[in-house]
């Protein structure tokens, strides 16, 4: 169910580059996500139970956790003019950084930059 819920919660149009339709994870990245939402959810119980004695409920699902995942790119888009996360054209790691940001091919493999500054491009 982790593909269905990444196609409902829209996180595959963060991945891959703008001529590409969505683009699923290579992992079920759902279900760690909603794992770890839940794991944390059991920890606040916990500490609730040993202040006051209550017992407490949780609950997660798939798709609240890939949306939570998501809170840089909702959170740009509600508080700047709603404008919608863009992919790159070539291999861009982040919705609203452009590049050099992400990874890209070099004579022996590839080489992952994050925001190094134009200039210091040429030592590379």
């Amino acid at each position: 169910q982790d593909l269905l819920a990444q196609s409902r919660s829209g996180v595959m149009w963060l991945n891959g580059d703008e001529d590409q339709g969505p683009v699923p994870f290579g992992l079920a990245i759902g279900d760690m996500l909603a794992g770890a939402a839940c794991a944390q959810g059991i920890l606040a119980a916990l500490v609730r139970r040993g202040i006051t004695g209550q017992g407490s409920h949780i609950e997660t699902s798939l798709l609240e956790a890939l949306v939570d995942f998501q809170f840089e790119v909702l959170t740009t888009h509600l508080n700047d003019g709603r404008r919608l996360p863009r992919r790159s054209s070539f291999r861009s790691a982040h919705a609203y950084l452009s590049a050099p940001y992400g990874v890209y091919p070099a004579k022996d493999g590839y080489l992952a930059i994050a925001m190094t500054p134009i200039p210091k491009l040429a030592d590379l």
